[in-house]
């Protein structure tokens, strides 16, 4: 079967990092959501979104949530941090989410696969401007990732609960139609996500013994709040791509 099908029967190896305090490590992730979404005005299937997840490893808090239907990109990174980084009431007022998410700040080290998109001059440029550091996975030791691979995969077992989804494969789904099921818009399910990370927050945790909220409080209690970007924009623009053009005596060229 190959390196992956006996890697599920090898110890993992290697010492788990010592991790001391909030946003001391953070890890990042994508995945396509098991879901398929309609569109808000005459409510037709249109495709399944993509799912960008940032986590604090030492309280297992989700900091930072992009759901789109653009695939992963050096975008999907910029957008999850700045949502990590900024305060997140202003988001769930908009979204009508009447619950706390107080877990915001910037990392002090950004702990990613090897992804193209992770390794943009976009995110380097950022992350240089914001003192925060970037670390990568060894090649082909997924599980180095394990943290944030493990709560993508608990909240895709949630996902399978709602109408119009494709299951995690075809066996799975069987007969079901997921296209004519689909009934969720791309805002309802956002929605939706944030109300289960909320609960998550509240429930708890298997490797902590306690809830990942109470980790978070001890955390803040030990090294004060962390600090928070006052101009979300400008925060977000500081990790968006850059287009390089060459000026001529007859100006630059766009497209």
């Amino acid at each position: 079967g190959g390196p992956d099908a006996v890697r599920s029967l090898q110890s993992a190896g290697d010492e788990v990092p010592a991790v001391g305090t909030i946003l001391e490590r953070v890890q990042i992730d994508h995945t396509v959501i098991d879901v398929i979404v309609v569109d808000e005005r005459e409510r037709r299937p249109i495709g399944r979104p993509y799912l960008t997840v940032a986590i604090d490893v030492y309280s297992r808090c989700i900091i930072g949530m992009v759901v789109t239907l653009e695939a992963p990109s050096a975008v999907s990174v910029g957008l999850c941090l700045a949502h990590a980084g900024t305060d997140k009431r202003p988001w769930l007022e908009g979204l009508g989410v009447e619950a706390g998410w107080p877990m915001s700040g910037k990392p002090r080290l950004l702990y990613l696969d090897n992804a193209s998109e992770f390794k943009s001059e976009a995110l380097r440029r950022g992350c240089d401007q914001h003192g925060i550091e970037l670390a990568y996975r060894p090649l082909g030791r997924p599980h180095y990732g394990g943290i944030v691979e493990r709560v993508i995969g608990t909240a895709m077992k949630q996902i399978h609960e709602l109408p119009g989804t494709t299951f995690s494969n075809p066996g799975e789904r069987g007969r079901y139609d997921s296209d004519r099921e689909a009934a969720l818009t791309l805002r309802e399910l956002e929605k939706w996500m944030a109300l289960a990370v909320t609960n998550y927050h509240g429930t708890t945790h298997g490797t902590l013994g306690q809830t990942p909220a109470g980790r978070w409080a001890e955390g803040v209690a030990a090294t004060g709040l962390p600090p928070v970007a006052t101009n979300p924009t400008a925060f977000l623009v500081d990790f968006l791509p850059v287009v390089r053009r060459t000026l001529t005596r007859t100006g630059f060229v766009i497209d």
